[in-house]
């Protein structure tokens, strides 16, 4: 009788332990989890708080040249838009109130960054229709050369060349000189066609110039980097 007793009693205190020692193994993955997610929350932090320079580094870019195409200045704000979304779901053990503070943060955060979809798509639309306006104009210049009469290479010359430079720089200076340029050739002696070619042109690389400044500026206002800042803020694990 007191061998099966004892036996119990052995049966009882084994299976307590393992208990136990499930329960510690639990909370030790459970804590590792958390850890793992805590890490994962700061990177996307940080990805958020450097993303408008990020962008504004795609944007100089391909403005002054460096890229042909478009891909890595929207992967930038894509990832913006994707490390937001994960900030609405940090590691568990935040109070009731932080966790409805970083809800609300988050939200706003997201609609600032989903509005940098317009800023991105004028900046270039803008950026296409002067590289085109350049492009077409140092065309028309070209063909001009052929048609018109020898005297007017010279202004033909220095059209194209300010053309040139004028993209080189990016579009933001040079612009009274290529003016200059164009209005030399439209007031000489070319058929009807071709001015109103190249004065289309013109007025084109002087509307859109600015607008591809306007959206570096606009991007510069934004407050994506703030709702940033006030996240990592709210966010104590």
């Amino acid at each position: 009788m007191e061998m099966i007793t004892l036996r119990k009693l052995m049966s009882t205190f084994v299976f307590a332990l393992a208990v136990f020692a499930c329960s510690a193994l639990g909370h030790d993955a459970l804590a590792q989890t958390n850890l793992a997610h805590h890490r994962d929350y700061l990177e996307a932090l940080e990805k958020v708080k450097q993303a408008e320079s990020r962008i504004a580094l795609e944007m100089e870019r391909l403005q002054f040249g460096e890229l042909a195409h478009y891909d890595f200045l929207q992967f930038e704000h894509i990832e913006l838009i994707r490390h937001a979304r994960a900030l609405a779901h940090p590691p568990a053990g935040l109070t009731q109130s932080a966790s409805a503070d970083i809800a609300l943060a988050v939200e706003e955060l997201l609609t600032s960054a989903s509005e940098l979809e317009w800023l991105i798509a004028d900046f270039l639309r803008a950026l296409a229709t002067v590289r085109n306006a350049s492009s077409n104009t140092l065309d028309i210049a070209a063909a001009l050369k052929r048609e018109a009469p020898a005297g007017l290479a010279t202004k033909l010359d220095k059209l194209s060349q300010q053309t040139a430079r004028f993209a080189k720089a990016g579009y933001e200076t040079g612009w009274d000189e290529l003016d200059e340029a164009f209005k030399a050739v439209l007031n000489a002696s070319i058929s009807e066609q071709r001015r109103r070619e190249l004065d289309f042109q013109r007025q084109a690389l002087e509307s859109n110039a600015g607008a591809i400044n306007q959206a570096r500026q606009a991007l510069i206002l934004s407050d994506v980097d703030q709702h940033g800042e006030r996240l990592a803020a709210l966010y104590r694990f």
